[in-house]
């Protein structure tokens, strides 16, 4: 008998005590290493089943998801909720792979979703997120810096593409002081001269892809920036104003939305402000930036102690600043977002704020999903699980209108006979 032919015999006889006595000592090291496990991933002591104590074939559960730590792309929402993801939340210049440039994603129950600025690195996130195209078509814009706007570009151009939008991207942001520094300019001019020859060669091959009543439209409505508690947005049942933020220099805005009894508010970048405080007062979720700690900016990043004075005093609020504007509109929970967030930085961050706030409070990054409903007296707090190397979301949806350009009519014949084609 060789030693597989043993080994086999020996598993179909009944149990001896010295191997139950042996089999039980290993279990129960596994157990306690299984439990190690679960508590550093704050999962409860049940989630490890019964107790092993005396049952030679008890084995431990494995979790394949957590619904109460974890969102899954595609869970549907409630008819009464909201659900807010953040898609960025990084800041400024600092370009990571754990924080993509600033943007928020907002759905409602009703069917409708609301895209808050789209900086770079964000539309990635969207993907990862499975959120088509489709769903990403009203754009409202806090201030026009490359970290809140750059993503607008991909956003435009592959809508068609992915085989999911083909009507006008729809835009909000704010005026400026002369015609050059507001949103219209920026989108109408600029986003259409810098994506010409991306747009003229789609148009050729890409169904949907017509500049005015399709994918290549552009509805651009032009918020005044000095106008504090003004309706941008109202349709739906769904309403969003906006108001001054103050930002380096004027041209700023921030954004409340109110939906059936909910709210949510979105600060933008902003020194702490009395415009804000009047107009998010009482918000379910309110989400505002946070600048890091003059010291922590300047060991980072390498400023001078002036340069990052300047950065943070003209910009942005840091935290002990951001306490005090928690208390003084009492939102259900306050968030941390758009800021470099590092280890060294979490506890500032909590012990600052607590200087004048000690209701709920919470520091977020990518994939963070909160959920808002009547039903729930707290709001649920959650990360998403992704697939790091996801394709575009599958849409059943029928093809847009045939393409309106020839591609014989943008090819020099002489160029392209040097093809090769007999592979």
């Amino acid at each position: 008998m060789d030693e597989r032919e043993k080994r086999d015999k020996q598993a179909d006889e009944p149990l001896s005590s010295d191997r139950r006595q042996v089999l039980k000592g290993g279990l129960a090291a596994a157990g306690a290493a299984g439990a190690g496990l679960l508590a550093a991933g704050q999962a409860s002591a049940q989630s490890a089943g019964p107790k092993a104590e005396g049952d030679p074939t008890f084995r431990m559960k494995t979790v394949l998801a957590q619904p109460g730590l974890f969102y899954y792309p595609g869970e549907a929402l409630a008819e009464d909720e909201i659900r807010v993801s953040i898609m960025g939340s990084g800041w400024g210049n600092i370009a990571r792979r754990r924080q993509a440039a600033c943007s928020i994603f907002i759905e409602l129950g009703n069917g409708e979703s609301f895209v808050f600025d789209m900086g770079q690195g964000s539309l990635v996130n969207y993907n990862a997120m499975q959120v088509p195209y489709s769903r990403m078509d009203k754009v409202f814009v806090t201030h026009l810096h490359m970290d809140h706007t750059t993503d607008i570009l991909p956003l435009y151009c592959f809508g068609p593409a992915s085989g999911d939008r083909f009507t006008p991207l729809r835009i909000w942001g704010p005026s400026g002081d002369g015609p050059e520094m507001g949103i219209k300019y920026m989108m109408e001019t600029g986003l259409k001269a810098y994506t010409k020859w991306h747009t003229t060669s789609f148009r050729t091959c890409v169904p949907g892809t017509d500049p005015v009543t399709g994918a290549y439209g552009l509805e651009v409505n032009e918020l005044d920036y000095r106008k504090s508690g003004a309706v941008a947005y109202d349709d739906k049942g769904v309403t969003i104003r906006h108001w001054p933020a103050l930002h380096i220099i004027d041209g700023a805005i921030g954004y409340r939305l109110d939906w059936n009894g909910m709210s949510v508010a979105w600060s933008g970048d902003s020194n702490p402000s009395h415009y804000f405080v009047e107009n998010a007062q009482n918000v379910d979720l309110m989400l505002h930036e946070t600048a890091p700690t003059l010291d922590r900016l300047i060991e980072a990043s390498g400023a001078s102690k002036e340069v990052a004075q300047s950065i943070i005093g003209s910009s942005h609020t840091p935290a002990r600043a951001l306490g005090k504007v928690f208390s003084l509109t009492r939102p259900q929970l306050g968030v941390t977002i758009h800021s470099p967030i590092d280890p060294q930085e979490i506890t500032s961050f909590v012990d600052e704020v607590r200087k004048h706030w000690d209701g709920p409070y919470q520091i977020a990054e990518d994939f963070f999903v909160f959920n808002i409903s009547k039903s729930q007296e707290t709001i649920r707090v959650r990360q998403a699980a992704i697939n790091e190397r996801s394709w575009s979301p599958t849409i059943d949806k029928a093809a847009g209108p045939p393409t309106t350009l020839k591609q014989s009519d943008y090819r020099r014949a002489g160029l392209w006979q040097k093809e090769i084609k007999d592979y």
